[in-house]
């Protein structure tokens, strides 16, 4: 915990910098990712939460396929 509080802390002006980009979500952080070195926890949470669906419409129109 205390490594990934360093990797975000050292990083905040890129982080910042990143943010006020005009590009997708998954752009911004290819870009963090390309410039960024050492942050491999904070690649990991970053990846996790990506990964987490938005919605459940996918899960919800099987059930209802399966009735």
């Amino acid at each position: 915990m205390d490594a990934l509080y360093g990797e975000v802390s050292s990083r905040k002006e890129a982080l910042q910098h990143v943010a006020k980009c005009e590009k997708t979500v998954g752009e911004k952080w290819q870009d963090f990712f390309k410039c960024a070195k050492d942050v491999a926890n904070f690649f990991r949470l970053v990846s996790f939460v990506l990964s987490v669906r938005g919605t459940n419409a996918f899960p919800a129109r099987i059930f209802s396929l399966m009735n």
